[in-house]
Formats: C-alpha cells, structure tokens, sequence
C-alpha cells in the first residue's frame, strides 16, 4: 500500500539557510526502538544527531503506512567517536547506514542481509521506504544494486503512474552529473541485500 505518497513534500531546503552545520561525529546512539527497527549491534549503531532523527523519522512514517510489514534491520552505522570499522570503505563519520529491504511480503532479513532477486523485492514497501528517506531532505543519495533500480524503476512508472521526470530525478540514468543533485538513488556493487544512506545538510551543499 502506498500511503499518502502524493501528499508527502520533497523537503530539499527545509532547514534554515544560516543554520550552523552538525558536528560529522557519531557520539549519538541509536536505541532499540521495538516495533519501529531492529539494529544488528549495539556497537555500530552510533550516529550524527541528524542521522538517528532520520532513521527515527523513517522508521516511525513506515510503521505507520506499512503496518503489516515487518520492523525495519538498521545495519552498520558507525562506532563510537568514528573511525574505521570492518568491512566498510564509510561508515566512519556517523552520515552513513545500511538498512534492510523489503522482501515480498513486507519481510525483512534477519540476522544478516540477504540478497534480493528482483521477482522477490517487495516494490511497494522497498519504493515507499526510499520515498520516505528522500522526503525527509537530508538524504545526500542511496546506493542500491542497479537490477533493483531498474525494477523500482518501473514499478513507479508502470504501476504507481508517477511523472517521468519525478522518477528521473530519483533513479538517474547511467552518466548524469550526480555530484550536481541531491536525493537520489544510485547504482553500487555489492548492494543487493541492502540501501546504503548517506545524510547531510543540503544548505552546506548548496554553499561550498
């Protein structure tokens, strides 16, 4: 079910123009939240202040449109402080995290992501949560395996009947200038289990 979907606000200059930017430090913690995510461990689960509003905010807009799916699998953030962690080339400044995707259903994986085949993706939940994350205007860009764009892709065009053009600026052809745009999803390898976010301010953006 895609809830209210119509009515939501692309968010792309919501904060105050002259507001200080967010410390990049992760030295906020993400806690349980039953009902509203899982998180892998307790340890990667430190973000930006801006970071964990959003996950909450998503979180929170997903339960509700979404009742019958299953809790968001927040992955690795960051440690503590930041720095280095295994297995990542980010995810040292508390800006980066991997989320789970939603299998047919509205299933997530647990205990560890799962590839997902195109036949098995939940569209419809796996769009709204991208939908959710870009609405909120801090998502720099999502990363995500390009089968799966292409799916969603179509989906939103075949099945929701959203405008091309509002498609294209959320799934980018191959070659477009990314660096010039904000929200947006975008083509990474080993990304078939999960989305990658990256937040940030806009404004901050805007002015360098």
């Amino acid at each position: 079910m895609i809830a209210a979907i119509f009515g939501m606000v692309w968010a792309s200059g919501a904060s105050a123009a002259d507001a200080p930017a967010p410390p990049s430090v992760p030295n906020q913690l993400l806690v349980q939240a039953d009902g509203l995510y899982e998180r892998w461990t307790v340890e990667r689960s430190w973000g930006t202040g801006l970071m964990v509003d959003v996950l909450t905010e998503v979180s929170t807009r997903m339960a509700l449109e979404y009742p019958s799916a299953e809790p968001l699998v927040i992955g690795d953030i960051s440690r503590r402080g930041g720095g280095q962690i295994d297995g990542h080339m980010t995810h040292r400044t508390g800006e980066d995290a991997d989320i789970g995707i939603y299998f047919r259903g509205g299933r997530q994986s647990h205990g560890g992501f799962v590839n997902v085949d195109p036949d098995e993706l939940d569209c419809d939940a796996t769009f709204g949560l991208i939908r959710a994350l870009l609405d909120t205007g801090t998502v720099e860009y999502i990363l995500l395996d390009q089968v799966l764009i292409d799916r969603l892709r179509s989906y939103a065009l075949a099945d929701l009947g959203l405008d091309p053009e509002l498609v294209a600026s959320m799934f980018p052809a191959e070659g477009t200038a990314t660096w010039r745009m904000w929200g947006y999803v975008r083509h990474a390898d080993n990304h078939r289990n999960h989305l990658h976010i990256h937040v940030g301010d806009p404004q901050v953006r805007k002015g360098s």
